[in-house]
């Protein structure tokens, strides 16, 4: 059943501790922990994990609460957590436990983090206890950053040999547990390569002999499936599951169901069967990348992190920047501005923010072009939905959208274009009646970025000048920068870039 923790200080449980002790707890982290922290955990978002009317008292939830957000700060082990808990001071100070009461069993850590992840309990109090925070200090949320971190997952790193015969083992395992018949039906020489090893592992081989042992377990995951595949109860099995998720991945079925394995599989392929969401990233390696967005006001005192999301190593950074912005916007905080690196800034994401009327700043995503893009010179709208005026001052004659609506097309009277000295530079084009430009939004974002980080460049190179002006000279820039007639900074510039 689950207990709750009284929340009223009780001044006397720590009387045993000298003036000295005490008072430097009660000043320092451990103070604000049991002042501030703990009345703030929510117990009851839990409930859901005990039984309401049965079982023993449990210890109270926002202990297990407070123990793991230690446990994980200080980086510890289970068995190390439990001798903190006993004799750490500081500790039994922060989470408001008598010295008699400090005590937690290594099971009882391993079995409360077990459920608490497998109700996803633990985003919900991240995301509770955040928002509380940042009421708390006063933060401000208006400027973020994001960036991602490659998290190593507690798995064997495994060879395409060796993921073959691990998945075809653990399904075989599973096949025998619930099937012992049908398993002893199976070729013998199948059930000894890969379960009943007499000696050495077929897994285990020379780099000349692997291609054709991975050959040999492609084809005896073929049969398992085919065997199998009629069968409802053996279907559900995870270890068919995750075979048929290995075979379709890594194998293909030619004509006359010959078995080929594939040269090349994606990222997002499996990497071990007892992990199935790792992924794979050619620069990071095996594992999951954790996507995390922080606050960066300099006004802050302290920043905060607001958003943590876990996923494969495999997943790309760029796409992971809108649902970041949606996620904080449900939660009340959505930024004004979101700094990332490269791999974020793409045109596309810039638009998709831009129309959230979030701010994305950061270097310019995609290779960079051997010419300036010649459409970065049009003046547009700074939503970039419309062309204002052409580098030469020429006011289109209709601006109109494709169906999609990325798409902007400006047309200009022929006359006019016929006789400018831009004439096929400036990148509109000659139609039967008239001159017409066309570009997608993202492709002109990424232009005028790029032009911007030019200009940046070039200044940086230029001799020193007076602060006034620099000053007089920056705020020009802001507000007509890329051509651009902006009432104020452009939305991907940034008072921290």
């Amino acid at each position: 059943m689950q207990t709750f923790k009284d929340k009223q200080q009780q001044i006397f449980k720590w009387e045993h501790l000298p003036e000295k002790t005490f008072t430097w707890l009660d000043a320092n982290w451990p103070g604000t922990w049991q002042r501030e922290i703990i009345p703030m955990m929510d117990e009851r978002m839990f409930s859901a994990l005990y039984c309401a009317n049965d079982g023993r008292a449990s210890k109270a939830t926002a202990d297990m609460l407070g123990i793991l957000i230690l446990k994980e700060l200080e980086d510890l082990t289970d068995e190390e957590t439990v001798r903190r808990v006993m004799l750490d001071v500081g500790w039994q100070y922060a989470l408001d436990m008598a010295p008699a009461d400090a005590y937690v069993a290594e099971r009882t850590i391993q079995y409360f983090r077990a459920k608490m992840m497998a109700d996803a309990g633990h985003a919900a109090l991240f995301e509770d206890l955040t928002g509380k925070i940042i009421a708390v200090l006063g933060t401000r949320t208006g400027i973020q950053r994001a960036d991602s971190s490659h998290v190593l997952s507690n798995m064997k790193m495994l060879r395409r040999l060796e993921l073959f015969v691990q998945t075809i083992g653990l399904f075989l395992r599973q096949l025998k547990a619930v099937k012992p018949g049908r398993y002893e039906e199976l070729p013998e020489d199948i059930r000894k390569r890969y379960v009943e090893r007499e000696k050495g592992r077929f897994g285990d081989a020379r780099g000349s002999e692997a291609r054709r042992r991975v050959e040999q377990c492609a084809a005896d995951a073929w049969l398992l499936l085919e065997t199998f595949k009629e069968n409802k109860k053996i279907r559900a099995l995870d270890g068919y599951r995750i075979l048929g998720r290995l075979f379709s991945e890594q194998c293909e079925v030619e004509s006359g169901e010959k078995i080929t394995v594939r040269d090349a599989v994606s990222c997002g392929s499996l990497q071990s069967p007892y992990d199935e969401g790792a992924g794979y990233s050619s620069h990071k390696g095996k594992g999951y990348q954790a996507q995390l967005v922080e606050t960066c006001d300099p006004a802050n005192g302290t920043q905060i992190v607001t958003l943590v999301a876990v996923e494969s190593a495999a997943a790309s950074d760029a796409d992971a920047i809108l649902p970041a912005v949606q996620a904080l916007e449900e939660r009340g905080l959505k930024p004004e501005e979101m700094i990332a690196d490269t791999a974020y800034c793409g045109g596309e994401n810039t638009v998709a923010l831009l129309d959230a009327g979030v701010a994305l700043t950061g270097p310019v995503a995609g290779k960079k072009a051997a010419h300036p893009d010649p459409v970065a010179a049009f003046e547009t709208t700074p939503d970039l939905t419309s062309v204002v005026r052409c580098p030469r001052g020429v006011e289109p004659v209709r601006v109109k959208h494709t169906k999609r609506g990325d798409t902007v097309v400006a047309v200009f009277d022929k006359e006019t274009c016929r006789n400018c000295d831009m004439r096929g530079e400036c990148g509109a084009k000659r139609h039967k009646k008239n001159y017409v430009l066309a570009f997608t939004r993202s492709r002109l974002a990424t232009a005028v970025r790029r032009e911007a980080e030019k200009r940046k460049r070039s200044k940086r190179r230029t001799p020193y000048e007076p602060a006034s002006k620099r000053q007089t000279a920056n705020s020009s820039a802001r507000t007509a920068w890329g051509g651009f007639a902006f009432a104020a900074r452009p939305p991907w510039s940034s008072p921290c870039s």
